[in-house]
């Protein structure tokens, strides 16, 4: 058996791309909370910086949800094989071959990061309807 996987073009491919899209949303949400930032003094921007927040917190959820899926969808892969990368996984680098000798240390760690991601989620969305709630009286 071969211990090594070799790095194919597809996977380099994917990888840039997906890449440069999770820096494409980073520097997009950026700027939606500087806007916020920036506008908090003027009242009646108060109703755009609401929509944009209400965009960034379901931008958030989409993202958080997909990588959830994501890490749900692999990891079932990985138990099921017992080894990272799975077979069939195109990479970006050459990578060794590791045998997964304990399934329940990768169910762990995919449940660390889903209680990660579900708090990411709690804290964006308490704050929106937070930012809801004391603005109610300001808006018309």
């Amino acid at each position: 058996m071969n211990s090594h996987i070799e790095a194919s073009s597809e996977g380099r491919r994917i990888f840039f791309i997906s890449s440069a899209f999770i820096v494409f949303l980073i520097l997009i949400e950026e700027y939606l909370y500087r806007v916020v930032a920036a506008s908090r003094e003027n009242i009646s921007e108060l109703q755009p910086i609401l929509d944009r927040a209400l965009i960034s917190t379901t931008s958030q959820t989409i993202f958080h949800l997909s990588l959830a899926f994501f890490v749900l969808w692999l990891s079932s892969r990985v138990v099921k094989t017992r080894q990272w990368p799975p077979p069939g996984m195109r990479v970006p680098f050459r990578f060794k071959i590791q045998r997964i000798q304990s399934p329940t240390k990768v169910r762990l760690f995919v449940l660390t990061l889903l209680i990660m991601q579900c708090y990411f989620l709690f804290k964006a969305w308490h704050l929106y309807f937070w930012l809801l709630k004391n603005t109610e009286g300001l808006i018309k």
